[in-house]
């Protein structure tokens, strides 16, 4: 951001509206929050914030939220505080909300805070490369927490929000549920069940992976009914056309076969939620390329251990390399400008 020159306000002055904080005012905590009152009682604001002018001609907050809350808490209580340092920027601009993940002041924000951030910047019409360049966050996370952000429906949200799920596990959910906010719902609240059965504080993956299990076996149940109640109403129809002639035995030998034609339909309808997810993401290539990179990412954080220590740890390394120039350059470069600078331009 460019800075202009900085200006001192009255903290009367600087209107603050909570709808556009990008923090969640809970993750601030209390006695954090006092330690910030107390600092800014004694000795003023020490970074400036930045502010705006809105329709109305007066300066509004744009960055500094949690520093102009702590103002106007004292301001309540009647004592006096030293005019702000503050710097003037555009509205809106795509810089503010960078800067919430560049400058960071204060406590750092959540992986849910920087999912809201990051998905303006992509509604604004900031590519994922654009964005991991200019905030220095991984390529891969900026990919996930902005798909997140786009595709979680409000009730998950809020779940994260109030501890009742971790943000990694909520991800799970999403992949599991799919898109479709009814489905998350369901299995949010299917697991949020099974926490409270498994005296959990908080649902797990093992939590949801319980319900997804008993809903298979649900399924696989009611399917296995429906398959008996057909052989019974086949064998039924046999003992009639028995007695009939055959022209009506023929026909309902028809109809009989056009019941096993659709069959496979019936099959495919029980595949899981997991199967339907893999054939949405084969249909866009990009998201498909991005979850399995994802999710490849994801195994070898957990396992890089197995290679420590050992000869094959550079290698490793190496590979990690390659695996992130890959993915900041797949777009943008042919797959023979990065072969070459890969494995032939030694020098």
């Amino acid at each position: 951001m460019n800075q202009e020159k900085i200006m001192y306000l009255n903290p009367n002055d600087i209107v603050l509206d909570v709808n556009k904080n990008v923090r969640d005012e809970s993750n601030y905590g209390e006695e954090d929050f006092k330690e910030l009152q107390e600092s800014i009682r004694s000795q003023g604001v020490k970074q400036p914030i930045y502010v705006f002018k809105n329709n109305e001609g007066h300066y509004e907050v744009a960055h500094g939220f949690r520093r102009l809350l702590a103002i106007q808490f004292l301001l309540e209580q009647d004592i006096e505080v030293d005019p702000v340092p503050a710097i003037e920027v555009e509205e809106d601009s795509e810089e503010i909300l960078l800067d919430h993940l560049i400058l960071n002041y204060g406590k750092p924000l959540t992986q849910l805070e920087q999912s809201a951030i990051l998905k303006e910047l992509s509604d604004k019409g900031m590519d994922n490369k654009t964005i991991a360049e200019k905030t220095g966050i991984q390529y891969q996370k900026v990919t996930y927490l902005v798909r997140f952000r786009k595709e979680a429906c409000r009730e998950l949200v809020e779940a994260i929000q109030n501890d009742d799920i971790q943000f990694t596990v909520a991800l799970q959910l999403l992949r599991d549920a799919g898109k479709e906010h009814e489905a998350q719902k369901q299995l949010l609240q299917a697991s949020q069940n099974k926490s409270k059965l498994n005296g959990n504080s908080r649902i797990t993956i093992n939590d949801i992976k319980e319900v997804i299990d008993e809903w298979e076996e649900d399924e696989e149940a009611e399917s296995e009914k429906q398959e008996k109640e057909k052989e019974n109403k086949d064998k039924v129809e046999k003992e009639s056309n028995a007695e009939s002639d055959g022209e009506v035995s023929v026909e309902s030998e028809t109809e009989e076969d056009e019941v096993d034609d659709g069959f496979p339909e019936q099959k495919f309808s029980e595949q899981t939620e997991q199967d339907t997810d893999s054939e949405e993401e084969e249909s866009e290539d990009e998201f498909d390329f991005e979850g399995q990179m994802w999710d490849f990412t994801k195994y070898i954080e957990k396992n890089k251990s197995k290679v420590s220590g050992s000869a094959k740890f550079f290698d490793f390394n190496k590979f990690i390399k390659n695996l992130e120039y890959i993915q900041k350059n797949i777009e943008s470069k042919s797959f023979e400008e990065m072969f070459n600078e890969l494995f032939v331009d030694e020098s």
